[in-house]
């Protein structure tokens, strides 16, 4: 009748982005190619192959059965697979521990996971509230590399 209630268990911090971004509008599934160049808004989940250039108003998740092959205009982007070519994020990337990236990287901030292969440069904005800039700006940072601590998606 008079039972002790256990304590409730605070929400977990969401630490990596996709765990605050919500789930794909759009997912290009493994065994799947899409060539050519596309446009548009929302999540886009990549387990297939793209081969053309993206802008998009939102996430870009290349998962680890993904390779992109283009250049990458996005609001927020994470990469588990492979990418070839320029990415330009709005807000923030992520590069995760079995990623592999050929080219370079302008955004707002970036995070390099330990494992991670990448060929290229990396151009940061100088704070917040200022669009990621140019090489030859002025802008850089450095990246900060880390360890993933979660099992992968």
């Amino acid at each position: 009748m008079f039972q002790k209630k256990a304590p409730e268990e605070p929400p977990r911090p969401s630490r990596r982005f996709t765990d605050r971004a919500g789930g794909a509008d759009t997912v290009v599934g493994q065994g799947l190619t899409i060539q050519g160049d596309l446009k548009g808004k929302g999540n886009l989940e990549v387990r297939g192959k793209i081969e053309g250039n993206l802008q998009l108003e939102g996430l870009l998740h290349i998962k680890e059965s993904g390779h992109f092959h283009g250049d990458v205009h996005a609001t927020h982007v994470v990469v588990e697979g492979r990418m070839e070519g320029k990415l330009l994020a709005e807000q923030k990337v992520e590069l995760r521990s079995r990623c592999k990236v050929y080219g370079d990287i302008r955004a707002r901030s970036i995070a390099i996971a330990d494992g991670c292969f990448f060929q290229g440069k990396v151009h940061m904005s100088a704070g917040s509230g200022e669009p990621a800039r140019s090489p030859g700006s002025g802008g850089s940072k450095q990246a900060v590399a880390f360890e993933e601590k979660r099992k992968a998606d």
